[in-house]
């Protein structure tokens, strides 16, 4: 969005009362790409292009209105350099290279230029051990008040975050108290997408993965599991032969049906991953089901778990646990933090 488009955006807003003390914690990655991105027609000649100066003033414009729109009394720019170890997430993954889609798609000509503002002079946090996500998640962590600290940003990984976000789906404040949360299927679109809030947010990460970071997730749903979840008009119709067949002779070929279908894996799409979800309502028993089907898949199926970089054999816990380390949102700046939360959450003290 061009400048001269978000400065109308925010003069048309009805901000609401400022609460004292209040804290915009903004993530500053997605706004250098927002104000840096140039459209079709800049880059065409048609329309006359941004200079950096520009783009520098849309970034304080945006922030400034992000945090007006939180009723915030202040602002925090959230910056990961180039430079930045990312926390360690490197090093953690175990299926995929972490982010590794990323590395040849071109980036706008003034980004580091505009995110290098951001973070010298908007305000900015500068995140050479973590990631900017990291950071906005440790302020609502540590938040004294949970009123006075507001996460703001477009990453859905940041929704498993109790505390108070800005949503940018709806334009309003959200309060993140139950900490389990809930997830739902918006098909508002033409693609289908999971959305919620809390941690149940995040198991669903887990078996879904994250194409934008290129974390695999559950790498296939065990057929035995789809057949019962989300069973195709064939595989009903056998079960239903094989339910009325007045003899055993009459069960062979609607069995070679089932045998054949629960032989077979799926993807863990969107509705795959709601529906194992469902019923769950805990952390504990989430992790268990999602243990459960990566163990699945390779007991039952063959499935061949290894490191991306060594190609040595990894057991299913090990591949998962790869994964949760680098879909996590830190408490603090401990690469292993979700491995101290996940065992508060095994001996009730989380």
């Amino acid at each position: 969005m061009a400048a001269d488009d978000l400065s109308g955006h925010f003069d048309a807003v009805v901000y609401p009362e400022q609460v004292p003390g209040r804290i915009a914690h903004i993530d500053a990655d997605f706004l250098a790409y927002q104000v840096s991105a140039e459209t079709k027609d800049e880059l065409d000649g048609i329309k006359q292009r941004r200079t950096l100066s520009d783009m520098q003033e849309g970034a304080e414009l945006v922030a400034t209105g992000l945090m007006r729109l939180c009723g915030a009394s202040s602002y925090v720019c959230h910056v990961t350099p180039s430079g930045s170890n990312k926390g360690s997430r490197p090093a953690q993954a175990v299926q995929q290279e972490y982010q590794a889609n990323r590395a040849d798609k071109e980036k706008p000509e003034h980004l580091d230029a505009v995110r290098a503002y951001i973070g010298t002079v908007l305000n900015g946090v500068v995140h050479l051990e973590r990631e900017a996500d990291d950071g906005l998640a440790i302020a609502n962590y540590s938040a004294v008040d949970r009123n006075l600290s507001v996460i703001v940003s477009r990453d859905k990984d940041l929704r498993m975050v109790p505390g108070l976000h800005w949503c940018f789906d709806t334009e309003a404040l959200v309060d993140v108290v139950d900490t389990f949360g809930s997830i739902w299927v918006d098909d508002s679109k033409s693609s289908k997408t999971l959305k919620g809030w809390g941690t149940k947010f995040f198991w669903a990460q887990c078996l879904m993965g994250d194409t934008a970071d290129h974390i695999k997730g559950l790498p296939a749903v065990p057929g035995v599991v789809h057949c019962e979840l989300q069973p195709t008009q064939t595989y009903l119709k056998a079960q239903e032969q094989v339910r009325k067949a007045p003899t055993p002779e009459y069960m062979t070929g609607p069995m070679k049906i089932m045998y054949a279908a629960r032989a077979k894996t799926k993807p863990c799409g969107v509705v795959m991953a709601y529906n194992l979800l469902a019923d769950v309502h805990n952390d504990s028993d989430a992790f268990d089901l999602v243990r459960r089907l990566f163990v699945m898949l390779h007991v039952e199926h063959d499935y061949p778990f290894e490191h991306w970089q060594t190609s040595t054999p990894v057991t299913p816990t090990q591949a998962l646990l790869g994964d949760m380390q680098l879909l996590w949102m830190r408490r603090s700046d401990d690469p292993l933090d979700v491995v101290k939360w996940l065992k508060e959450v095994r001996s009730g003290t989380a």
